[in-house]
Protein backbone atom coordinates (compact mmCIF):
# COMPACT_ATOMS: atom_id res chain seq x y z
CA UNK A 1 0.00 0.00 0.00
CA UNK A 2 1.47 3.37 -1.01
CA UNK A 3 1.92 6.00 1.65
CA UNK A 4 1.92 9.74 1.15
CA UNK A 5 4.01 11.67 3.65
CA UNK A 6 3.31 15.36 4.27
CA UNK A 7 5.93 17.24 6.25
CA UNK A 8 4.82 20.67 7.38
CA UNK A 9 7.36 23.45 7.79
CA UNK A 10 6.45 24.01 11.43
CA UNK A 11 6.47 22.19 14.78
CA UNK A 12 7.87 18.96 13.35
CA UNK A 13 4.45 17.98 12.03
CA UNK A 14 4.45 14.90 9.79
CA UNK A 15 1.26 13.38 8.40
CA UNK A 16 1.18 9.97 6.75
CA UNK A 17 -1.74 8.90 4.58
CA UNK A 18 -2.07 5.54 2.89
CA UNK A 19 -3.95 4.92 -0.36
CA UNK A 20 -6.96 3.84 1.65
CA UNK A 21 -6.98 7.00 3.77
CA UNK A 22 -10.76 7.01 3.96
CA UNK A 23 -10.62 3.71 5.85
CA UNK A 24 -8.66 5.33 8.66
CA UNK A 25 -5.12 4.63 7.51
CA UNK A 26 -3.52 7.89 8.62
CA UNK A 27 -1.34 9.17 11.42
CA UNK A 28 0.17 12.42 12.62
CA UNK A 29 3.32 13.12 14.60
CA UNK A 30 4.45 16.46 15.95
CA UNK A 31 6.67 18.27 18.39
CA UNK A 32 3.78 20.28 19.81
CA UNK A 33 3.65 18.54 23.18
CA UNK A 34 6.05 19.19 26.04
CA UNK A 35 6.49 17.46 29.35
CA UNK A 36 4.55 18.91 32.25
CA UNK A 37 1.72 20.44 30.23
CA UNK A 38 -1.72 20.45 31.81
CA UNK A 39 -4.47 18.05 30.79
CA UNK A 40 -6.38 20.96 29.21
CA UNK A 41 -3.33 22.05 27.22
CA UNK A 42 -2.72 18.47 26.06
CA UNK A 43 -6.35 18.14 25.00
CA UNK A 44 -6.23 21.39 23.04
CA UNK A 45 -3.08 20.33 21.18
CA UNK A 46 -4.57 16.89 20.52
CA UNK A 47 -7.60 18.63 19.00
CA UNK A 48 -5.35 20.68 16.69
CA UNK A 49 -3.51 17.53 15.59
CA UNK A 50 -6.80 15.71 15.00
CA UNK A 51 -8.17 18.59 12.94
CA UNK A 52 -5.04 18.78 10.78
CA UNK A 53 -5.19 15.04 10.21
CA UNK A 54 -8.89 15.25 9.32
CA UNK A 55 -8.19 18.03 6.82
CA UNK A 56 -5.44 15.97 5.17
CA UNK A 57 -7.64 12.86 5.02
CA UNK A 58 -10.39 14.95 3.40
CA UNK A 59 -7.96 16.01 0.69
CA UNK A 60 -7.21 19.55 1.86
CA UNK A 61 -3.68 20.69 1.04
CA UNK A 62 -2.47 21.35 4.58
CA UNK A 63 0.82 22.75 3.26
CA UNK A 64 -0.92 25.87 1.90
CA UNK A 65 0.15 29.14 3.56
CA UNK A 66 -3.39 29.90 4.73
CA UNK A 67 -3.61 26.58 6.59
CA UNK A 68 -0.20 27.11 8.18
CA UNK A 69 -1.17 30.63 9.22
CA UNK A 70 -4.41 29.35 10.73
CA UNK A 71 -2.44 26.68 12.59
CA UNK A 72 -0.12 29.30 14.10
CA UNK A 73 -3.09 31.47 15.09
CA UNK A 74 -4.80 28.54 16.81
CA UNK A 75 -1.60 27.58 18.63
CA UNK A 76 -1.12 31.17 19.79
CA UNK A 77 -4.69 31.20 21.12
CA UNK A 78 -4.08 27.97 23.01
CA UNK A 79 -0.85 29.31 24.48
CA UNK A 80 -2.60 32.52 25.57
CA UNK A 81 -5.84 31.07 26.92
CA UNK A 82 -5.33 27.49 28.08
CA UNK A 83 -3.52 26.79 31.31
Amino acid sequence: MATKTITLSTHGIVIRLDEMRYSGGALIQSELHTSGESAAFTAALDAIESFLLALAVAGVDVEQPAVLEALETALDAIANHVE
